[in-house]
């Protein structure tokens, strides 16, 4: 507090004394009661000022106050003074309150119980059996919930996700391919954005080089046989080989693997 000087001037004994008194502010001068001076004065009410004059139940929120509910009741989240008190259902466990009186605020997760924010609860807290230690489902055991697993119907506990669309690679019928959507015309398994042939289910893409290919010629018979191991990846549940019979090498890198 800001204090003003007084000085007093005495003669005691001959001797001239001056003291000095520090006298608040408020004893020299003391100016009108004003709105916002922390004083509820004449005239003020919580309508025309209520910076001083907060009046807890009328619904307004107020300085001052941390809540104001329209009344003065105990109980209801908001004290007879406006202040936040706790409550069943404010997500909170608080002095009193248990998983019997106030599951909404105080589930305890393996007890057997479904409580209010529980998926499941198969009394315990173990991991890989259905429901994780924090009562949420997990469908594919994998000990990941659904709710964040990004394969939920397919074990998958690395979640990995090569072509980041948020379908994990042991689920997604496009691994390399962003789908998201993984929609599936023909139903083959492989999605329409990787599919060369969305509309045929015997055909999903062109086929691998074929290795191993042997030609064999017996001289006995005087028949040449080629042989060859069929291309990784297929391609579709059946592969046509065409055969090119020339003397000049080069013919033989014209020709590629197609879809049809």
């Amino acid at each position: 507090m800001n204090r003003a000087s007084s000085w007093r001037v005495l003669l005691l004994g001959g001797v001239l004394l001056s003291l000095l008194f520090l006298l608040p502010d408020s004893a020299l001068a003391q100016g009108p009661p004003f709105c916002g001076d922390g004083i509820c004065g004449p005239g003020e009410n919580g309508v025309n000022c209520p910076e001083d004059c907060a009046v807890c139940g009328n619904g307004v929120l107020e300085p001052g106050e941390e809540c104001d509910d329209g009344n003065i009741a105990p109980g209801d989240g908001c004290s007879a003074t406006c202040t936040l008190e706790a409550f069943c259902g404010d997500s909170i466990c608080g002095p009193g309150e248990t998983n019997l009186n106030c599951p909404e605020d105080c589930a305890v997760c393996g007890d057997g119980t479904l409580d209010a924010g529980e998926e499941c609860d198969d009394g315990n807290i173990l991991n890989f059996d259905g429901c994780t230690p924090s009562c949420q489902t997990d469908s594919d055991l994998d000990g990941i919930a659904d709710v964040t697993d990004n394969c939920p119907s397919t074990p998958h506990p690395g979640q990995q996700d090569g072509d980041a669309d948020g379908v994990g690679d042991a689920c997604d019928n496009c691994p390399t391919t962003v789908n998201s959507n993984q929609f599936d015309s023909d139903s083959d398994g492989f999605g329409d954005d990787c599919d060369c042939d969305p509309g045929d289910a015997t055909v999903w893409g062109t086929p691998g080089e074929v290795p191993a290919l042997v030609l064999t010629h017996n001289l006995g018979t005087g028949v040449t046989t080629l042989t060859w191991v069929p291309p990784v990846p297929l391609g579709g549940t059946t592969v046509r080989y065409d055969t090119l019979r020339s003397f000049s090498p080069g013919d033989f890198g014209l020709l590629a693997a197609v879809c049809v």
